[in-house]
């Protein structure tokens, strides 16, 4: 049988959200106020916008690059006190951004839209890692590191 397709980020969510800068590179950030911005998490990344019509004319708010959510982590911001339904973010490189949706069920969406398109990134990592073959085992495939390998059913 043919291998399967290589997986691809299929996960897209969108809407305002009021955006807090806590860290940019693990140094704290220079402007720390919250502001509103549209939001488009797409084939892995998170842009911010000014407007719902920002994604369309492709500049981002105050010209900043996609952030890549490869990697990153998501949680309920359970600590930060002073507004409800906050969410923190903190990507590969140490940034860090408290994320405010308007109920907890926008809250929760956004959360699991960012962890599923976080463990996209995983799988076309790891696709990356383990290049198809025409051998039907995973056997002696340097490529992987211990512990990673998955259980599959092709075990002889």
């Amino acid at each position: 049988p043919a291998p399967p397709p290589p997986p691809t980020h299929t996960v897209q969510h969108e809407g305002f959200l009021l955006r807090k800068r806590e860290l940019d590179a693990n140094r704290k950030s220079s402007n720390r106020s919250w502001v509103s911005l549209y939001c488009v998490l797409s084939k892995g990344e998170l842009g911010f916008y000014k407007d719902a019509k920002g994604p369309a004319s492709g500049g981002t708010h105050g010209g900043e690059p996609l952030l890549s959510l490869h990697k990153a982590t998501s949680e309920v911001a359970s600590d930060y006190k002073k507004k409800k339904h906050v969410f923190k973010l903190q990507t590969q490189d140490g940034s860090e951004f408290l994320l405010q949706a308007k109920d907890e069920e926008e809250m929760n969406g956004w959360l699991e839209a960012v962890a599923a398109s976080v463990g996209e990134h995983a799988e076309i990592a790891r696709w990356g890692q383990t290049l198809p073959t025409t051998s039907s085992t995973d056997e002696g495939n340097p490529k992987r590191e211990a512990g990673e390998r998955r259980a599959s059913g092709r075990r002889k």
